[in-house]
C-alpha cells in the first residue's frame, strides 16, 4: 500500500484502518481472518416469543427509524449464531483502487475467515475466543497462538456494529429504512467531526448483519464494504485446520 493510500485510509475510514493495517502489512505466509464480534442483543420493553427475522421485523415496525432512533433500533436486532458470509472491501484514491475479497463463517464465537491475496493466494484465519490459526494456502504449516485482540471484522477489512453503536448521538445525521438489492435495511449516516467525511451504513432487518458500508469525502466515494450473509448450519469442514485437525469452540 503506498503512502498516499495509507494517508487517505487513515483520514477517511477511521473504523476500517486498524483492519487494513493488520491485513495488508500481516506477513504474505501466514493467513489472516477475524471474528465478527456481534454487540448486545435483545431490547428492553421488546418481548416478542417468535422466530429472528419477525421479532426484528417487529422491532423495526414498533419504532419511528430515524436519527435519533437509529442506533436503538439496530442495538435491538437480534442476530443468528451461525451463518457464512462473502464480502469484499474496496478503497478508491484518485483514479486508483484497491480491492480486498473475503468469505467466512461464523458458528458463535468460532469464526474463520479466508481472505484473497495477489497470485491466487489466500490467508486463512480461525479464531475461537482465546486462540488463533493463521496460515497461507501455498503452505502447511499454520500459526497458532494466543487471539490477543484479533476481530474478525478488522481482518475482514469491514465495520462493526459496534463502531455504530458507539457513535455519539449527535454525529448522526440520519437513519431510516433503505432497501439494498432485495435486501430490507435500516439505515444509518455518521457525519465526522472534520464536517468532509461520511460514513453510511446498511443492516439487514432481518439478519441483523451489515449488508453494505460506505465512506465519502467531499462526495467522493472512498471505501465501499458490501457484504452477503446466508444463515446456515456452519459444518465442521469450515474450522479444518492444513493437518487435518478441526478446531473446536471453546
Amino acid at each position: 500500500m503506498d503512502k498516499n493510500l495509507a494517508r487517505r485510509v487513515a483520514a477517511v475510514v477511521g473504523v476500517l484502518a486498524a483492519g487494513l493495517i493488520v491485513s495488508f502489512y500481516w506477513p504474505a505466509g501466514s493467513g489472516s481472518s477475524p471474528e465478527i464480534v456481534l454487540p448486545q442483543t435483545g431490547s428492553a420493553g421488546i418481548d416478542v416469543d417468535v422466530g429472528r427475522e419477525e421479532y426484528n421485523r417487529h422491532v423495526a415496525d414498533e419504532v419511528t427509524v430515524d436519527r435519533e432512533s437509529v442506533q436503538r433500533v439496530v442495538a435491538s436486532l437480534e442476530r443468528p449464531e451461525e451463518y457464512t458470509f462473502t464480502g469484499q472491501t474496496t478503497l478508491y484514491y484518485g483514479d486508483q483502487s484497491n480491492t480486498v475479497s473475503v468469505r467466512g463463517a461464523v458458528r458463535g464465537e468460532l469464526v474463520k475467515v479466508v481472505q484473497s491475496l495477489p497470485d491466487n493466494l489466500y490467508k486463512h484465519t480461525i479464531l475461537t475466543a482465546s486462540d488463533a490459526y493463521i496460515w497461507g494456502s501455498d503452505t502447511l504449516s499454520y500459526y497458532s497462538g494466543a487471539r490477543g485482540g484479533f476481530t474478525v471484522d478488522e481482518l475482514a477489512i469491514l465495520p462493526t456494529y459496534e463502531d455504530l453503536l458507539g457513535l455519539p448521538e449527535e454525529e448522526i445525521t440520519d437513519g431510516g429504512f433503505e432497501t439494498v438489492g432485495e435486501a430490507s435495511c435500516i439505515y444509518a449516516e455518521h457525519r465526522h467531526p472534520d464536517g468532509m467525511t461520511v460514513d453510511r451504513y446498511y443492516i439487514s432487518v432481518e439478519s441483523g448483519l451489515l449488508v453494505r458500508f460506505q465512506s465519502y469525502e467531499d462526495d467522493a466515494l472512498v471505501c465501499e464494504a458490501s457484504v452477503l450473509s446466508t444463515v446456515e448450519t456452519v459444518e465442521d469442514d469450515w474450522f479444518m485446520l492444513p493437518s487435518g485437525v478441526v478446531v473446536a469452540g471453546s
